[in-house]
């Protein structure tokens, strides 16, 4: 988990990496810091449950016709200024809301820092081919800057947690 603070008084936004040097100047600890970015975070930037027709700007009604055919239902899991949205996973309580929107067990793949990308577990899918996937996108699809990890992760009810 990496920590940023964000300027709202310039626009767009800007960010700025937290580092330890950072935490030396504001005589805090590291805990302090996590303690407090959950806290305030979840306030400011609520998380959003988006399907990829709704982050790719679809309309309703060409919705309803893409949704009749075969396809794998995918979540994007993200903030609501979709800007380093990948840390909502980090939210309390975000697992178990998504759980029931998704079913039982879930795949989560690291899109970027902007999102995570949820899949249900369906049997179509397994964590090897869907790890290749997220490989290949990172490889050509994303600023190496905006790469969390090459890893598909696997969210068990069973017990709560996110498994490699």
């Amino acid at each position: 988990m990496v920590f940023y603070y964000q300027i709202d008084e310039v626009e767009p936004p800007a960010t700025i990496l937290i580092q330890n040097s950072h935490l030396a100047m504001w005589d805090i600890t590291e805990e302090e810091l996590e303690e407090n970015a959950v806290k305030y975070t979840c306030l400011c930037l609520p998380a959003e449950f988006l399907t990829m027709d709704q982050l790719a700007g679809i309309e309703e009604e060409d919705m309803d016709e893409m949704l009749s055919e075969e396809r794998c239902p995918m979540y994007i899991l993200t903030n609501k200024e979709r800007r380093f949205g990948a840390g909502t996973v980090f939210y309390p309580g975000i697992l178990k809301q998504a759980q029931k929107l998704l079913g039982d067990n879930f795949y989560i793949l690291p899109s970027s820092v902007h999102e995570c990308i949820l899949i249900p577990e369906d049997g179509n899918y397994d964590q090897e081919s869907l790890a290749e996937m997220v490989t290949e996108i990172n490889v050509h699809h994303v600023d190496a800057r905006e790469v969390l990890s090459d890893q598909a992760y696997y969210y068990l009810k069973k017990d709560g947690r996110i498994h490699i």
